[in-house]
């Protein structure tokens, strides 16, 4: 298994962590960017593992997230 794989771990899926660092972002902007429905993702409620994004979605954000990053800040205080 490679490095970013875990038992069960689907190759069309990417997780937060693979997410954030596709973006150069923290995780509280990635977490912010998920939870606003910004991208498509199975939200599972738990703790670790949370968030499961289709690969085509992120990368289609990230086209989107370069060309005008301004756009995809939380406001201020959140």
């Amino acid at each position: 298994m490679g490095s970013n794989q875990t038992a069960g771990h689907d190759p069309d899926e990417i997780t937060m962590e693979e997410f954030y660092r596709l973006l150069h972002i923290s995780k509280r902007r990635a977490a912010w960017i998920l939870q606003a429905g910004l991208v498509p993702c199975e939200d599972r409620g738990s703790r670790t593992w949370r968030y499961r994004i289709p690969r085509q979605e992120a990368l289609a954000f990230q086209k989107k997230f370069q060309a005008h990053p301004e756009r995809y800040s939380p406001p201020p205080g959140s």
